[in-house]
């Protein structure tokens, strides 16, 4: 162990310290502004693009819910689930598929009018 010990110092020995130069801060503060006005300007156009998205998206919904009003019909307009639907069906059997006709058209495609689903398939 000793030998290693000698022979790790010997080859030690041969190199000599230098002295370490002073650091150069003038350099890296003239590069840095550019990179930190990069990543500024990238914050506030996200944040930007977030704010347009937000407010184009209820200007849409708005005008989405205007333009979708329905026509007003004798069909229940509250939510419905099995039991409304099947004390529905056992009360007023017509009330009850008049209801069913109304959430099959805002569910399924329409299969009426020259531009149904069922007519662009028999075009093809």
């Amino acid at each position: 162990m000793q030998e290693d010990n000698k022979e790790l110092e010997q080859d030690l020995s041969e190199f000599q310290p230098r002295a370490v130069r002073p650091l150069e801060l003038g350099s890296i503060a003239r590069v840095a502004w550019p990179r930190r006005l990069a990543a500024a300007a990238t914050v506030l156009l996200a944040a930007g693009a977030w704010l347009w998205h937000a407010g184009h998206g209820r200007k849409l919904e708005q005008e989405t819910t205007k333009s979708t009003t329905r026509k007003e019909s004798p069909t229940v307009d509250w939510k419905t689930n099995t039991i409304v639907l099947t004390k529905m069906a056992i009360e007023d059997p017509k009330q009850f598929e008049e209801q069913l006709d109304e959430e099959s058209r805002r569910v399924l495609p329409d299969l009426r009018g020259q531009q149904s689903t069922l007519g662009v398939f028999a075009n093809d």
